[in-house]
């Protein structure tokens, strides 16, 4: 499937229409030990509590919080790219492990951040080279490693 045409790059004005839906809400992200889907793509959160250590230690995907914001379009754009980028992300071949995908989603949430700070979406930030340059003072070192990972993700197709 092409990044670009499931997650087109977003760089005109945000407009009054719904944020974009890159993915059927009822997609199944995460399952329990015996495989009954426990969330869905169109959950607020991902709940990966199964694929811990000990199989029930809380571990869930949070998401750009698009809540009490001053431009709550944009943020909503920000939260369904953040999400996208995610389920890319995880969905790309064997699922990393929980650790790594809760590491990414960190530093996706910072690029987030950062994007909603500059005004634009996750996804024009995150193909703007010198705004990735930029703002990678900001970060810590672990999430300057993975943010190759999330570039790459957006982009490999």
């Amino acid at each position: 499937m092409d990044l670009h045409t499931v997650m087109p790059v977003q760089t005109a004005a945000i407009d009054d229409a719904a944020p974009p839906q890159y993915f059927d809400p009822e997609t199944v992200v995460s399952r329990d030990a015996q495989g009954n889907p426990v969330s869905r793509y169109g959950d607020p959160s991902w709940d990966y509590s199964s694929q811990s250590t000990d199989g029930s230690s809380a571990a869930s995907v949070y998401f750009f919080d698009a809540v009490a914001t001053a431009d709550p379009r944009l943020a909503a754009v920000i939260r369904e790219q953040h999400k996208a980028l995610m389920w890319q992300h995880i969905d790309a071949g064997k699922m990393g492990s929980l650790r790594t995908v809760m590491t990414a989603n960190h530093a996706a949430r910072r690029w987030a951040d950062t994007a909603y700070a500059r005004g634009v979406p996750l996804f024009e930030l995150l193909s703007r080279p010198e705004w990735v340059a930029e703002h990678c003072a900001s970060l810590t070192r672990t999430y300057l490693k993975v943010t190759p990972a999330l570039i790459q993700t957006l982009w490999r197709h």
